[in-house]
């Protein structure tokens, strides 16, 4: 079987030719037949060489890359004496594997370089090689051509110059998958992101992000508990399972995890590999395409080259390399001046075999100056170069609406009128120059999904955003525009939230220790301030006094604590994968004749919002979607509510009230506050002592039995009327989400605008007054059984 040396792209490209037939070569890359001729690293060979010889993974890289030179021999330079010592030391320890069969395999075989530049070091293998095979090295075809180059003032001229070459070969008849682009530079995709759409051309650029750069990586790393081996993590792992990330990060998991290694001492490497892990992306057909054509080879395809600048085309390397000249030469290795060289044979070599090449530059971009490249000369030399200067013809209107607004602007702003501006005006003097239309005009769902990756949690909160106003919910849960920023307000609730759960999961008595002991957790490499000091103290006898009175509340119920920081999840809708997901801080449970009673509590160290009264609209919903959430799941069977509340866990200054003392004002401020069943046996089992001195807010019986009109309870048909609204409501932000709707809707309650509250989004939705959607208020619940003709659009 003959062997062919070849780059990437050609060895797919032969691959196709033999795809229904037994193939007589086999192909390899160069680093491929390296790897098989010299040595392969194992795959965790990064992290030893970081974690042993206490370096940066990009040094790391750097070394590693470099081995495949290094010959067992002493060196002068010190430098290349340490490769040395660190091959050896790999070799030693098994990260260097040798494949000591391939050159027997290769004895007396026929073996083609097809494509490769070729360098010192290729010229020192084929020699080896040479006294064991028969080696050959083949040419591309060479064509000779005309080259047409034509330059621009701006890289937006030009990008518009080649739309509109690319627009005239198409309405000649060229197919759309003959016409390529070179690799471009970011200020090109910009600029052909902007203009390609308005000539209709369907294009797609080689965007390749790096594993690191997506937001499911993001979220995977922000939840990542750096405590755990990399076998431990594993079933965290597969909440991605879905996502474009669950296979390259378990692919560097499954490389490490035999290890035993702990996230937090593998923690800079996995970033380095998530960083420099690139995640392709769908390929489309029937679009212009962006390659690298440098390196490819094409039969019967047209290549616009833009960009053919200085510094660029042909890339130029600079004497900053890892290896000096000197220790380059000491390893027979190609010099920089050499590799300069090779650069620009590989752009001749290009310019040769490819059929038809459109090369272009511009002088300006809003950033640089450019100057042409200085291998146009020998391009000159060797082939027939029509040059011509571009510029813009003003053909396209959508672009021409677009350069007379922008021609507007610096005559009103700078009083320097542009020579096209006059005729412009005259043909589009109605474009809605200083206007703008802040209408949400929806998404394509096309779009949408991929960019969720199909998959989206709603908690509380969020849905609470989407029914003040739906944009809000856009941007905050789908585009994420909010960064998580820990509050004072943040951080108390953590620390009280962890000392409850610990004191009662656990059922300590050392309140004092557990409290010291999460502090300290908290505090743990942290330098505090006398503020921070003085505060962390008012915080403890806050939380001690806070027990207190919770051990108060627990001696007056027959209702046992059964959950704390509980997450629930109920996925809503299976082929987008939304699941409605919460935390429940506290779940209390009693026991009677075979039916549990239930009762929600959260925690608050804020402001408590009074009422469901907000609920018909999707607002202020948080117990109730406890409530959802605890009917639609098995943790418990059948759940009757006795009762759903917040609680204040955090006392700040009181008012003062004559006849009360201190404590009974924080007594008063942690009763619940919340409903409860109008069911009186239900109410004794949680609160004995309800009628003389109860811990529940605003629950008064009167002498008859029955309750006073104010007192907040709801009877069981009540409460499944609630949650029936509460299934709308969900059901209404799914079909928003699955149809891509979400306009600028903030509502107004009360001469009140909820939708904008502490909305940080202000400044992006141009809000009109007319977007504002007016609420009916309703009292006591009234909506209940009622028509509910004010739901009004969400």
């Amino acid at each position: 079987m003959e062997i062919i040396i070849t780059n990437q792209f050609y060895k797919k490209t032969l691959l196709k030719q033999y795809t229904k037939e037994i193939c007589p070569f086999h192909f390899y890359t160069w680093n491929e037949f390296l790897e098989k001729y010299l040595f392969s690293l194992r795959s965790d060979t990064l992290y030893y060489v970081v974690s042993n010889y206490h370096i940066c993974p990009e040094i790391a890289q750097i070394w590693l890359k470099h081995l495949y030179y290094i010959e067992d021999k002493e060196y002068s330079s010190s430098k290349l004496n340490h490769l040395k010592q660190l091959k050896e030391d790999l070799e030693k320890k098994g990260y260097l594997k040798k494949d000591k069969f391939f050159k027997t395999y290769l004895e007396g075989k026929k073996i083609t370089f097809y494509g490769i530049p070729f360098t010192k070091f290729h010229e020192k293998i084929k020699q080896e090689l040479d006294k064991i095979m028969d080696v050959s090295i083949m040419k591309e075809n060479d064509l000779k051509k005309n080259i047409r180059l034509t330059s621009y003032n701006t890289i937006e001229e030009e990008v518009i110059g080649v739309a509109e070459e690319i627009t005239s070969l198409l309405q000649s008849g060229v197919a759309i998958e003959r016409i390529k682009l070179n690799t471009l530079d970011t200020v090109y995709q910009t600029s052909i992101d902007k203009i390609f759409p308005m000539f209709k051309i369907p294009y797609q650029l080689k965007k390749k992000p790096s594993l690191y750069s997506l937001e499911p990586t993001k979220e995977f790393l922000k939840n990542l508990d750096e405590s755990k081996s990399l076998e431990e993590l594993l079933p965290y792992l597969e909440n991605y399972q879905n996502s474009i990330i669950f296979e390259p990060i378990l692919k560097i998991f499954n490389d490490y995890a035999w290890e035993k290694i702990r996230m937090k001492d593998f923690k800079e490497t996995f970033l380095y590999l998530l960083k420099n892990t690139n995640v392709s992306l769908a390929n489309y057909k029937n679009v212009v395409e962006e390659i690298n054509a440098i390196e490819a080879n094409y039969e019967n395809e047209i290549v616009f080259v833009l960009g053919f600048v200085q510094d660029t085309i042909p890339k130029i390397y600079k004497d900053n390399e890892f290896l000096s000249n000197e220790e380059r030469e000491v390893l027979g290795l190609d010099t920089i001046f050499e590799k300069n060289k090779q650069e620009e044979e590989k752009v001749l070599s290009f310019l040769k075999r490819v059929p038809m090449v459109y090369l272009s530059f511009a002088t300006t971009s809003p950033f640089n100056r450019y100057s042409p490249s200085v291998y146009l000369e020998e391009v000159k030399k060797q082939f027939t170069v029509i040059e011509k200067v571009g510029g813009y013809q003003y053909s396209n209107e959508q672009i021409n609406k677009l350069y007379l607004a922008s021609y507007l602007d610096t005559y009103f702003k700078f009083n320097s009128k542009h020579e096209m501006l006059s005729s412009l005006y005259q043909e589009y003097h109605d474009i809605p120059y200083s206007t703008y239309q802040n209408r949400f005009t929806g998404l394509d769902i096309e779009d949408l999904f991929p960019f969720i990756q199909n998959k989206l949690n709603l908690s509380f909160s969020s849905m609470d955003n989407f029914f003040k106003c739906s944009f809000r919910f856009y941007l905050e849960s789908i585009v994420k525009l909010k960064k998580f920023e820990e509050t004072t307000s943040t951080i108390i609730g953590k620390l009280f939230h962890k000392v409850l759960e610990i004191i009662y999961k656990e059922k300590r008595e050392d309140y004092e220790i557990v409290i010291k002991e999460v502090f300290e957790e908290f505090n743990e490499g942290k330098t505090l301030t006398l503020k921070e000091q003085f505060y962390q103290k008012k915080y403890k006898n806050a939380i001690q006094q806070l027990i207190l009175l919770l051990n108060e509340q627990l001696e007056q119920t027959n209702f046992q604590n059964t959950y704390f920081e509980q997450y629930f999840s109920i996925e809503k809708e299976k082929d987008l994968h939304i699941s409605l997901v919460g935390f429940i801080d506290k779940i209390m449970t009693f026991e009677s004749e075979g039916k549990t009673y239930v009762v929600v509590i959260d925690y608050k160290t804020g402001t408590l919002h009074n009422d469901f009264n907000k609920a018909i609209y999707g607002m202020d919903m948080q117990l109730l979607i406890y409530l959802y959430l605890l009917k639609n799941t098995s943790k418990i069977e059948n759940p009757i509510f006795s009762g759903m509340y917040l609680q204040s866990i955090l006392t700040d200054t009181l008012p003062f009230q004559k006849g009360k003392t201190y404590l009974d004002l924080i007594r008063a401020n942690t009763k619940l506050n919340g409903y409860t069943n109008s069911d009186f046996n239900q109410l004794k089992n949680f609160d004995t002592n309800y009628e003389e001195n109860s811990y529940i807010k605003g629950i008064k019986v009167k002498k008859d039995g029955s309750f006073y009109g104010y007192s907040k309870v709801l009877t069981d048909e009540q409460i499944n009327r609630l949650l029936e609204i509460v299934d709308k409501n969900i059901n209404r932000v799914i079909s928003s989400i699955k149809t891509g709707y979400f306009p600028i809707n903030p509502k107004r309650l009360s001469g009140n605008l909820v939708g904008c509250e502490f909305c940080p989004y202000m400044d992006i939705c141009y809000k009109k007054m007319e977007d504002v959607v007016d609420l009916k208020e309703y009292k006591n619940l009234e909506f209940i059984g009622g028509e509910e003709n004010d739901t009004r659009e969400a």
